[in-house]
């Protein structure tokens, strides 16, 4: 155990804190608090008619194809297929979307349940690690195609920026106004559709999008002093929508039955440029790492990393949450799906309410219901594609 105080700069001590269940608080003096990142954004548009996925090398002609993942399988399918509810494309890409927010809401649980405190660049490259991990059979695919190797990569770095800011920012910041200022990423993909010129955006999309704005800012506490921590957040919502931005035109272009190959090449860049930015932060902590493996294996083997959150986080949240962004974006918009995700800040306090006992006072519940409206009012009423 001695070899790993030489690590410790990775692990971050945080303050003892106090534990709500159900109204009560639990003293816990020696707890630890884990940041634990959230919001996933990423998404793939309408239809194309694209090849099955199948991953590893090429079938030869007279030869049969190894046996296929589930994940493989649901791709090769195209789109999006539930004949039993007979709903429309867009209304189960919009299903999917609110399913994709709800898992990221409950992230804000993970995060208090945690009590644990870990450095975020460690954090981020596991989990990316471990989610770049589970797409790996479809990276030979991706190989065959540059289109979809420069989807990946473009998806990847602004995705990579948005987590890794965030994560730099909630490190400073007030988590409160932090949340408000991650809502300006329903500004952003709106405003980037009409300069480009790719929808014609009706008043209720912009009615809505102040509404959900208000409504944030009503529903989150925001009475720290300005920090850096703000200006990264605010950074990390514009790289948030323009990734949603150029997934809604990546997903498009290579279609539905490409998702798994284009989302391997994005994992591994969000993953890669995670671990350099560790290396960048603990040059000689990574260095000394590397030179002791032994070391590596005691402290990936140990009980100090919070395996369960980082788990979490990089296969339900990354993988699956991405992947459903992907499959409903070829139906949906990106403004309608920015707006969606503003009912996460809702549903991440509403899951507090319910799991650790925290209230909110009137202001809240008039920030959630405008919320609401507003993801209603854009679903119904949204932009229209040029």
């Amino acid at each position: 155990m001695d070899d790993l105080n030489t690590a410790a700069p990775l692990i971050r001590p945080g303050k003892a804190t106090q534990r709500h269940q159900g109204g009560r608080i639990l003293e816990d003096g020696d707890d630890l608090i884990v940041p634990v990142r959230d919001p996933v954004n990423g998404g793939t548009p309408p239809g194309a008619k694209a090849m099955e996925i199948q991953a590893g090398p090429s079938i030869q002609p007279g030869l049969k194809a190894g046996p296929r993942t589930g994940l493989q399988r649901a791709l090769s399918r195209d789109g999006i297929s539930w004949p039993c509810l007979n709903m429309s494309p867009r209304l189960q890409g919009l299903i999917l979307l609110n399913l994709v927010m709800l898992v990221c809401a409950s992230t804000f649980v993970v995060l208090k349940e945690g009590q644990e405190n870990f450095d975020p660049f460690v954090f981020s490259s596991l989990r990316f690690v471990i989610a770049a991990a589970a797409f790996s059979p479809f990276l030979r695919r991706a190989t065959r195609d540059e289109r979809l190797i420069r989807a990946g990569l473009e998806i990847g770095v602004w995705a990579a920026g948005g987590y890794l800011t965030q994560s730099v920012g909630m490190v400073t910041a007030d988590a409160s106004r932090g949340a408000f200022l991650s809502a300006f990423t329903v500004v952003v993909v709106p405003v980037l559709a009409g300069i480009f010129g790719t929808a014609t955006l009706k008043r209720m999309t912009w009615i809505s999008v102040g509404a959900a704005l208000l409504g944030v800012m009503l529903l989150e506490d925001s009475g720290a002093p300005p920090s850096w921590g703000d200006f990264w957040n605010f950074a990390s919502a514009v790289l948030f929508g323009v990734q949603i931005y150029r997934t809604e035109y990546w997903s498009k272009q290579c279609g539905t039955k490409h998702a798994g190959p284009m989302m391997a090449v994005a994992l591994v860049m969000i993953a890669a440029l995670s671990i350099i930015s560790m290396l960048l932060t603990y040059p000689q902590q990574s260095l000394y790492l590397v030179q002791n493996p032994r070391v590596l294996d005691e402290l990936l083997d140990s009980t100090i990393l919070p395996w369960p959150a980082i788990i979490y986080m990089g296969v339900v949240v990354t993988d699956l949450g991405l992947l459903a962004e992907v499959i409903a974006l070829q139906h949906v918009s990106s403004t309608e799906a920015a707006v969606v995700y503003t009912l996460e800040p809702a549903a991440g306090a509403m899951a507090a309410y319910f799991w650790l006992g925290e209230r909110w006072g009137p202001n809240g519940w008039v920030g959630a219901v405008l919320i609401v409206a507003s993801c209603l009012g854009v679903q119904l009423y949204g932009a229209e594609k040029d």
